[in-house]
């Protein structure tokens, strides 16, 4: 299993195993190397607490294709309690940024999430 929160790496770590397969790298190698893989901070960092809960840190200046892979992530966990995003502005959107935001919020309604809160600009 990819070390990583995102079905969307799956296709990255397929095209890094199709590449090393091309270039006679074994397979448990590539294997035992994408289990080293480590998310890069505030970028989809998964941090784990001792008082028992998780956080999914993606709050490094996001995107509309990026967030909502991410909502649909979460959605799809498996939780003992609540799932809740939370969300500041996605900047650099341009005069669009008010529907990218919105359809980000759509996206998260319809995800399952119990709890979303948007923090600054046109996340709100």
């Amino acid at each position: 299993m990819l070390p990583l929160a995102g079905v969307h790496y799956v296709m990255n770590a397929l095209a890094a195993v199709a590449l090393g397969r091309h270039y006679r790298i074994a397979l448990d190698e590539i294997v035992e190397s994408l289990k080293d893989l480590r998310q890069a901070p505030m970028r989809g960092q998964v941090v784990r607490f001792k008082e028992g809960f998780t956080l999914i840190d993606d709050s490094y200046n996001s995107n509309p294709r990026a967030l909502v892979q991410m909502i649909q992530t979460v959605g799809r966990l498996r939780a003992s309690g609540r799932r809740i995003l939370v969300a500041g502005e996605m900047r650099e959107l341009g005069p669009e940024s008010k529907r990218f935001h919105f359809e980000c919020g759509e996206a998260a309604a319809q995800s399952g999430l119990e709890l979303v809160v948007a923090v600054g600009g046109d996340a709100r």
